[in-house]
């Protein structure tokens, strides 16, 4: 119940390497609160996940959600807003300092990570059926 919860809406989310280290630290808390365990039983993380059958972490699955998500977007009509404000631009002019991070970057970072570039990925989204 806490991961649906924790996970409500976070294929929207822009996640950065701090956020995910504390989803992390978050999901193991629970898990070794949920085991009755402390870090002083010396029990290691990868053993409590073997314990309780979970093969991926939170970040993984928020990961999965948001390149499903993504093909959701890519397949929408072109005049939906969902699909505008992935492939829109903004006019004007960026401010000085370093830019955010974009939800498009972490896809990005997904794909990359699955061994597709973002071009093969929106390929790959067009065509429901693989």
């Amino acid at each position: 119940m806490v991961l649906s919860i924790l996970c409500y809406n976070s294929e929207t989310w822009t996640l950065t390497a701090e956020t995910n280290r504390q989803l992390r630290v978050l999901e193991m808390g629970c898990l070794r609160r949920i085991m009755d365990v402390t870090r002083r039983d010396h029990i290691k993380n990868v053993d409590i996940r073997a314990n309780f059958g979970i093969t991926e972490d939170i970040v993984e699955r928020i990961q999965a959600r948001r390149l499903r998500y993504f093909g959701h977007v890519v397949r929408m009509n072109q005049h939906c807003l969902s699909n505008i404000a992935l492939y829109g631009r903004v006019k004007g002019k960026r401010v000085k300092e370093r830019p955010g991070k974009r939800w498009l970057d972490n896809v990005t970072d997904d794909c990359y990570h699955r061994g597709r570039s973002i071009v093969e990925a929106t390929h790959l989204a067009t065509d429901r059926q693989r």
